[in-house]
């Protein structure tokens, strides 16, 4: 009687740590599946900037030689560059 009260304490342990395990280990692949998910946001946002960028980049340079002086330096400071653009003048020949 009393080795069988002992198995019974001994399963309902178990149980209870199995149960424990269990809660810990849902709650941490919970917070694994929110970081996957932000990844996976980031991720399409960085395409879709890089998609943007290489349409900006491949009308810009289709354009490049029909803009001004003007447009040609706002373009260049909307990409966050500093240059100082010193026009080029040609005689031809």
């Amino acid at each position: 009687m009393v080795l069988w009260s002992l198995l019974i304490v001994r399963v309902d342990l178990s149980i209870y740590i199995f149960d424990m395990k269990k809660e810990s280990l849902e709650s941490e692949l919970k917070i694994l599946n929110e970081g996957i998910s932000n990844t996976n946001d980031n991720r399409k946002k960085k395409i879709e900037l890089v998609e943007d960028m290489f349409h900006f980049v491949s009308e810009a340079r289709k354009s490049f030689k029909e803009w001004d002086y003007q447009t040609k330096k706002t373009i260049f400071r909307s990409l966050g560059l500093n240059f100082t653009l010193s026009l080029i003048w040609r005689k031809k020949a």
